[in-house]
């Protein structure tokens, strides 16, 4: 028996534990950071989905066009009532509008604004969009997902990039 009977741990012995716990928990922060950046454009890419499958309803609903617009330079996608008009764009359709992270990129199909048109019978104009991190090379990174919408039943879906292929 050492120290006169009792029983412990030495100083030694608890900072090297503390230290092995420091070590596995630095190794998992960048691990939990990517996790949260990952979560982030998920939520982004799905919250355009919803907003696709909303405008889409109301079309049918109100049997009139309704639209989405899709904006990557102002960072915003929101729904309107009838066609886009670029001169007199009209405000989001009752306040539904999305607002893409900062972390988050959009990619459309030609580069700029995009317009997707909803008609009363439920069709739309297809689409395939991408969201990735904003540090991204290019719209197929492996950590972003991609936003399709049929036009034929007009059904948006989130694809994680690479999804498909595999």
């Amino acid at each position: 028996m050492r120290n006169g009977g009792r029983s412990g741990y030495t100083l030694v012995e608890l900072l090297i534990v503390m230290a092995v716990i420091a070590m596995v928990a630095g190794l998992g922060v960048p691990f939990f950071a990517r996790s949260l950046e990952r979560a982030e454009l998920k939520s982004a890419a799905g919250e355009m989905a919803a907003l696709m499958r909303l405008t889409r309803q109301e079309a049918i609903s109100r049997k009139t066009v309704f639209s989405t617009v899709i904006d990557p330079a102002r960072k915003t996608a929101y729904a309107i009532e009838g066609r886009f008009d670029a001169g007199n764009p009209a405000g989001p359709f009752n306040g539904e509008a999305v607002n893409i992270p900062d972390a988050a990129k959009v990619w459309t199909p030609r580069g700029g604004l995009l317009l997707l048109e909803f008609s009363p019978a439920g069709t739309a104009t297809a689409c395939d969009l991408a969201v990735t991190s904003a540090k991204a090379d290019g719209a197929d990174d492996e950590g972003g997902y991609r936003v399709t919408l049929d036009p034929l039943s007009g059904r948006a879906r989130v694809i994680r990039n690479g999804a498909a292929d595999k």
